[in-house]
């Protein structure tokens, strides 16, 4: 979990929860992100008064942190899930 985030607006929010609403039982929604760190660490966890430093560009970065979420639809429509797997 994370604090507000200041760019998440109403645009942003209609087209994210377009997106949940069509997850469907056998149709995943699948999200991929990779980001550059400066220790090897899988286990980083940060709060929001330390977050977590960024290094200026992927040169500077020795290793990169790839995930895979997914978020699977089930036949209860108010549960879904939205497990985060890494990919190393």
């Amino acid at each position: 979990m994370h604090d507000t985030v200041a760019e998440y607006d109403d645009t942003i929010a209609r087209r994210v929860q377009r997106l949940f609403d069509g997850v469907q039982v056998g149709r995943p929604l699948w999200r991929y992100n990779r980001l550059w760190y400066d220790n090897p660490e899988l286990f980083q966890p940060r709060s929001a008064s330390e977050p977590r430093r960024i290094a200026p560009g992927q040169a500077e970065a020795a290793y990169q942190r790839a995930e895979r979420q997914s978020s699977s639809g089930c036949h209860r429509p108010a549960l879904s899930s939205f497990p985060s797997t890494p990919m190393w």
